[in-house]
């Protein structure tokens, strides 16, 4: 877990989400005009996050949950009955793309995200959200994570080079980068 400054950036002042009014405290948001914070965009709002790093966060999860006495047990199902079957009180679903077809849910929908992960920045210390174009980019101790797509619907796991090229293109544009 580590702290980090997000932006959220934007072509007009940034307006608080919903949540943010209900704690506001939680949420300090401050606001930058044209021209005052390191980014490309005309607006942004800076709010301190905590971020877990997933490749730092999990295995530690992993290694707590076994410390404790429990196990993990990677497994495939092919049909419901066979969850039925098991004996343990506790069960975590990991099944993705195969939860619709494992469990016959035809209102289960997909939504598919790209990401690229470029070397580590060890001096990076923001991230930002970039909601009309789709496009963030959060730094972490193992690379610096740039994404987004979501894209409902789509079962592919394979890249996609044209979003790959739509969120670097992206990224160089709002880091001032040619």
């Amino acid at each position: 877990m580590k702290w980090f400054d997000l932006y959220v950036l934007g072509d007009a002042p940034i307006k608080p989400p919903a949540e943010f009014a209900v704690t506001p405290e939680l949420y300090p948001m401050t606001q930058f005009g044209p021209g005052q914070h390191p980014f490309t965009t005309p607006y942004a709002a800076s709010v301190p996050t905590l971020i877990a790093e997933t490749n730092v966060f999990l295995p530690k999860l992993m290694e707590d949950v076994r410390l404790a006495g429990g196990k993990i047990n990677v497994r495939s199902f092919t049909a419901t009955g066979e969850l039925e079957s098991l004996t343990q009180p506790l069960v975590v679903n990991c099944t993705g793309l195969g939860a619709k077809l494992l469990f016959r849910d035809n209102e289960l929908t997909p939504v598919r995200g790209q990401i690229l992960l470029l070397r580590p920045q060890p001096a990076l210390d923001r991230g930002y959200i970039d909601p009309k174009n789709d496009l963030y980019m959060f730094p972490r101790s193992d690379g610096v994570v740039f994404g987004g797509s979501h894209e409902i619907g789509e079962t592919s796991t394979e890249p996609d080079p044209a979003v790959t090229t739509r969120i670097l293109d992206g990224g160089k544009r709002i880091l001032g980068g040619s």
